[in-house]
């Protein structure tokens, strides 16, 4: 049996003392596709954020056998930017394991990649929804 993409044991997520997710134990088999479904509020924007590193978990752990943590990436359901750069949107989206040099390089290169390096001083809330989208949608 080949070991396992994803990992998670006793992962738990809180917020301000509530419990929005708990996960005892589950593997991401390589070569599988999953569907993660469930009603609104269940705790599946959550675990998709833990799995891309956006947010930490507030017990427990995840560990991975791919070759590139970036693999993993996350999209909110609507994009939001901040009255930052767009520079600076996108570092603040990157996992927080990052150093501050990797992730401006690694920001400057989604930019250039999305065909947006030019906006990387412009405010990121003052752009059209589709320019947003354009680099919040690749975080990786």
């Amino acid at each position: 049996m080949a070991e396992p993409l994803i990992k998670l044991r006793e992962l738990q997520k809180t917020y301000h003392n509530r419990l929005v997710l708990d996960i005892p134990d589950f593997s991401f088999e390589p070569g599988l596709v999953y569907a993660l479904v469930g009603p609104n509020g269940s705790g599946k924007s959550t675990l998709l954020r833990l799995l891309a590193g956006v947010i930490r978990p507030s017990a427990g752990n995840i560990s991975h056998s791919l070759t590139n943590a970036r693999d993993i990436a996350y999209l909110p359901q609507k994009p939001y930017a901040f009255n930052f750069s767009v520079l600076r949107n996108i570092t603040m989206a990157l996992p927080s394991l990052m150093s501050k040099t990797a992730k401006e390089e690694r920001a400057l290169h989604i930019l250039k990649e999305v065909g947006i390096d030019k906006l990387r001083a412009a405010k990121g809330n003052r752009l059209s929804g589709a320019r947003r989208s354009g680099f919040l949608w690749r975080g990786s």
